[in-house]
């Protein structure tokens, strides 16, 4: 008879819901209701709504059934400590609680593996996304439509994401999104706040890159002719400036990048979505900026591959965020579960 893998050693919860570190203490527990406590554990009652010893964990149901509920106390873990969720033979993954810092290679491995291991989910998604983003390239006058589409259906595949952090495997007909509504705000307002202040970054470039041009070096608009030496000096400093916007706004992303799993995951209040997504971003900075740089490398590169690639670079992205918060909020990180002999 073989037992699930524990990854390190640790009892399972509840028998031994401290891991091997009884010293630890139980988890300090709160109440999945009590979302808009979240960020004040003194709040939180109990992590009792998820023993696995219910009649549901004894039927075999899988942590899916927790999915709109918060499931964490944004207190950091150890990173080995079970999860209160914790069951491998009903979820497919070992849970373990967050210790609030992000493995990049770790979240990409991950993803890579989610996918392919539910791919008959993943890869009709990563078509549909590919699909939303490629279509203005071919119909350029449906191309007003495409963002506004991609804006209703990203909360909807963020809360997927987080679901394929609770089990290994389910289906479309268990996918859902219980906090739909509050992620689309967050999304709407964190985007419309972006595209203002980039588009007044690059108003304030293109004004500055103009500057440098002298009017005398401009083409003449009459000839038929214009050198390359001309164009180029045209063009560089309109070039330079779109390239600070590009920097700046990398290295902008790790504070942004999280808002909307938090809201997806109904991880307290409309506000506290903002305010812990930027406290996430400033505690793991270079880790979430690493992240962000090697998946806009990877949705490049398969957007390049006439688009196709997108079927798999997209799902990665998302798993891998998905992965990525999981560690940061002290939630659930899934972990693969080995049955040893």
């Amino acid at each position: 008879m073989s037992t699930p893998y524990n990854g390190g050693g640790y009892e399972p919860y509840p028998e031994h819901p401290e891991g091997s570190h009884p010293e630890n203490g139980a988890y300090p527990g709160y109440n999945p209701g009590n979302a808009g406590n979240a960020g004040n554990a003194d709040n939180y009652d109990s992590y009792d709504a998820f023993d696995v010893n219910t009649a549901a964990q004894a039927s075999g149901a899988s942590a899916l059934r927790f999915h709109g509920q918060q499931l964490t106390d944004n207190i950091p873990g150890d990173g080995v400590s079970p999860h209160p969720i914790n069951d491998p033979a009903s979820n497919g993954w070992f849970h373990v609680k967050g210790n609030g810092k992000v493995q990049v290679f770790e979240a990409l491995t991950w993803a890579f593996k989610a996918m392919f291991a539910n791919a008959k989910l993943w890869i009709p998604l990563g078509i549909i996304y590919a699909l939303l983003a490629l279509i203005p390239q071919f119909i350029p006058a449906l191309g007003f439509i495409s963002p506004i589409v991609m804006l209703l259906v990203v909360p909807w595949f963020v809360s997927v994401a987080l679901q394929e952090t609770l089990a290994k495997e389910f289906t479309y007909n268990d996918t859902k999104a219980p906090a739909y509504g509050k992620t689309l705000g967050v999304s709407a307002l964190l985007g419309f706040a972006l595209t203002v202040v980039m588009g007044i970054l690059m108003v304030v470039l293109a004004a500055g890159a103009l500057s440098t041009i002298d009017p005398n070096s401009l083409p003449n608009p009459n000839a038929q002719d214009v050198s390359v030496e001309e164009m180029r000096s045209l063009v560089r400093p309109v070039l330079g400036a779109l390239a600070i916007s590009g920097v700046v706004s990398a290295l902008l992303a790790p504070f942004f990048l999280m808002q909307t799993w938090y809201a997806a995951d109904n991880n307290g209040s409309f506000g506290h979505a903002f305010s812990a997504g930027f406290k996430a971003g400033a505690s793991n900075y270079l880790k979430l900026l690493g992240l962000f740089l090697i998946v806009m490398v990877l949705n490049t590169v398969g957007a390049a591959l006439f688009g196709l690639g997108l079927i798999v670079t997209a799902p990665v992205t998302l798993l891998a965020m998905a992965y990525a918060y999981r560690q940061i909020s002290g939630g659930p990180v899934p972990k693969e579960a080995v049955a040893t002999a």
